[in-house]
């Protein structure tokens, strides 16, 4: 006899294989402002950091 959990499990795989089939066809459809996006905000959080560590070495050369 199968438990319980396995067979929610393999009742729920089709779903999230549907999802996640769904999502990267959207992500391969709308590649470019994806990737835009994606580089604004590494940007951003790089620079971000970047600010971070010259407040913190010029607070520790004070």
């Amino acid at each position: 006899m199968v438990s319980k959990q396995f067979t929610t499990l393999s009742m729920l795989l089709p779903i999230a294989m549907i999802i996640g089939t769904s999502l990267t066809i959207y992500a391969y459809q709308h590649s470019n402002e994806l990737l835009a996006i994606m580089l604004y905000f590494f940007g951003f959080l790089v620079v971000i950091i970047l600010i971070i560590l010259a407040f913190r070495t010029s607070k520790k050369s004070r």
